[in-house]
Order: structure tokens, then sequence, then C-alpha cells
């Protein structure tokens, strides 16, 4: 999220309007969550993105879908942990795009086996606010791109994710798995 305010520290410089809702939160009592928040107040504060930056915290699920609904853009800046943590296709990537909302996301994890640059999303280097910011400038400047970018996005997610394209082949999977594992126990 660091990288995400620099990028937004950037857009105000060139004088691109813009708010930037966080969502999400720490779990109550971490003390490491209670520091990561305190940082990003802190940043918040520092890049004088005050009354531009708001973070909203934990939502219930009707207040994730209204804060899309609301949203131009849908940012994942996501990067690889020191430790090699990442994100693999992050839950909300897949449930923004859903809404068609375009989005700008990270060259991070399983990400680029979701978004397509330039066809149903923008990505970017991990970790490179200038390119963030660019990109996210780019479609806050370009309604036509984000439609486009969005519709495709929902497409996308459709096609490949929605439950409808995917239980059934788990379900054929593991039938496949099951049968296997007969056909061996048998010789």
């Amino acid at each position: 999220l660091h990288d995400l305010l620099a990028a937004a520290a950037e857009l105000r410089r060139r004088g691109i309007p813009f708010e930037l809702d966080l969502v999400g939160g720490v779990e109550p009592g971490s003390q490491s969550g209670e520091a990561v928040l305190t940082s990003l107040r802190s940043a918040i504060h520092q890049l004088g993105l005050d009354g531009v930056v708001a973070l909203r915290g934990f939502l219930p699920a009707a207040g994730v879908r209204s804060a899309l609904a609301a949203a131009h853009l849908f940012v994942a800046p996501y990067v690889e942990t020191a430790s090699g943590d990442k994100d693999g296709i992050p839950t909300a990537l897949l449930e923004a795009m859903s809404t068609g909302l375009a989005v700008v996301a990270a060259r991070s994890g399983s990400i680029p086996e979701v978004v397509t640059d330039g066809h149903d999303g923008r990505l970017v280097a991990a970790g490179s606010p200038p390119e963030l910011a660019a990109a996210i400038a780019g479609l806050l400047l370009s309604a036509a791109d984000r439609a486009r970018l969005g519709e495709a996005a929902a497409r996308t997610v459709r096609a490949r994710f929605d439950i409808a394209v995917c239980e059934p082949a788990l379900a054929q999977r593991l039938r496949a798995l099951v049968d296997a594992a007969r056909r061996a126990a048998l010789t």
C-alpha cells in the first residue's frame, strides 16, 4: 500500500483529481497489523494526502459491493514480501473485475494469469510507484479506456472464474483422481 500512496502523491503533484478509498483492515489486537496501520496513517499525512485518502477499514459484503459500485477504478498494488509471501489470485481483484471495473494491478503472484495488460486491465511492475501512477493517471483521464477494460474484465471473470465454469471442471478432475486411485487399489 505504500507504493499506492507514493503513486497517489505523484497524481496529486500532477494535478490529477482523485479520491482513494483503502478498504480492508487489520485483525483486532494484531500488533504487527496495528503497526502497519500506524505506518499508513503517517505516510498519508507526510505525503500530504489527508482528505484525499480514506482508510475505510473492514466493510461488510454490502459495503464492499457499494464501494465497488461507486469506484471508477480498482488498484491492486500487490508485491512479494521479503519472505516470499505473495497473493496468488486475489479474490478482491476478481470481485472488482466481475463488476466491470477497470483494474490496475502489479505483476505479482498469479495476477498475470488473470489480467492481460491492455486487454482487460493494466499491469505494472511490482514495487514501481511511478509506473503505478502512470497507469492510474491514464485510466483516470480516459473514461473510454476504463469502460473498454472494465467490460473485458467482466467477460474474463465470467469465462474463466465463474462457479458455473469452475465447479464442473473441479468435479471432473476429482472424479479422475478417484477413478485413478480405485484402479491403483485394484492392481
